[in-house]
């Protein structure tokens, strides 16, 4: 209704013109003008000022009928481009909500290794998919996502999981060692205490950033939703 408003507008505009156009050229002379006008010349100039004037409106009307499948393919065009967005980022969404789940059995399993509870280690880690192998971990992510994993976050979380269960491993098979008597390196325990405590730390801050990007993607989905709505809306109108 809108575009069909200023369309009549501009029309009305253009009748306005012609008319005051007519007015000043024809009307105003004839009626100082001391020469008598014929009406055969006057029809015959009235004639020509009138197919001027259809003219005028044939090219105006095809003029607005392109400018109007212009801005259709334009809005047509966002909205797919708008829609794919929306596809992904419900996609990423997804990948932060598996990554998340993901982190609190990390978290678990880290909590029984800094607690020397290492017998629960093994089974911690297969009950939740937890892998030393970076590969596998990503293969985990991977399967319980339908659509492909971003590869961003499946190339920084498989690195973090992976890492993580690595040391904790490494840490279990030297109390392992030291329980069974076994001779092990003190310095290499130490060694692996310090890096767990430091991809923790990482692993934590990477965690926070992730929850923070998780809701700026929310904001962002609903923008685009309302986008969509309002574009399938002005295409019914």
């Amino acid at each position: 209704m809108k575009n069909w408003d200023q369309g009549l507008g501009a029309i009305g505009l253009i009748v306005l013109a012609a008319a005051l156009t007519a007015l000043i050229s024809i009307g105003v002379p004839i009626s100082v003008s001391k020469d008598t006008v014929e009406l055969k010349d006057w029809l015959g100039f009235a004639g020509n000022i009138l197919g001027a004037f259809g003219t005028l409106m044939a090219a105006f009307i095809a003029w607005n009928a392109v400018q109007q499948q212009i801005r259709v393919a334009r809005a047509a065009q966002l909205l797919e481009v708008t829609a794919r967005e929306e596809d992904r980022i419900e996609t990423e969404l997804l990948a932060i909500g598996i990554i998340k789940e993901k982190a609190d059995p990390v978290a678990g399993t880290l909590r029984l290794v800094l607690r020397d509870r290492y017998g629960l280690l093994a089974d911690e880690l297969e009950e939740y998919e937890l892998s030393e192998n970076r590969h596998q971990m990503a293969t985990n992510l991977r399967s319980k996502l339908a659509t492909p994993f971003p590869i961003d976050l499946l190339q920084k979380w498989s690195l973090y999981f992976s890492k993580l269960c690595s040391i904790s491993i490494d840490l279990a098979i030297i109390r392992q060692q030291e329980e069974a008597g076994e001779p092990y390196s003190k310095e290499l325990d130490q060694i692996h205490r310090d890096n767990l405590r430091r991809w923790r730390a990482a692993f934590d801050r990477q965690l926070e950033d992730l929850i923070a990007h998780e809701y700026r993607l929310r904001d962002k989905l609903k923008m685009y939703r309302k986008r969509i709505e309002l574009g399938l809306s002005d295409g019914h109108n």
